[in-house]
């Protein structure tokens, strides 16, 4: 005997999560920040960097068959001494999975 299939609801397709994460950096040295290591040119450019860089990450997601969308955020502590705003940031991912 056949069985007829069973129905699928919409929910079946559909999901949505969220994530939470943090993370350290320790900067021994920061090129970017501090100039060049090995000439002296650039000495008055240099700044007092923060060894410990902090970040918390946060998101959510949803998904619906192959579309998808999600956002993320991203909060950093200073990176050097007397820093007006921390570098914070994030992101909104639109897209379809084939």
């Amino acid at each position: 005997m056949f069985s007829a299939p069973a129905r699928r609801s919409w929910l079946d397709d559909f999901s949505v999560w969220a994530f939470v994460g943090c993370g350290e950096r320790y900067y021994i040295y920061n090129h970017l920040l501090e100039g060049s290591m090995f000439n002296d040119k650039d000495k008055d450019l240099k700044v007092d960097i923060e060894p410990f860089v902090f970040e918390w990450r946060f998101g959510a997601a949803m998904q619906f068959r192959s579309f998808f969308i999600y956002y993320y955020g991203i909060l950093r502590t200073d990176e050097y001494r007397h820093q007006k705003h921390a570098p914070d940031y994030g992101g909104l991912c639109i897209g379809w999975a084939f």
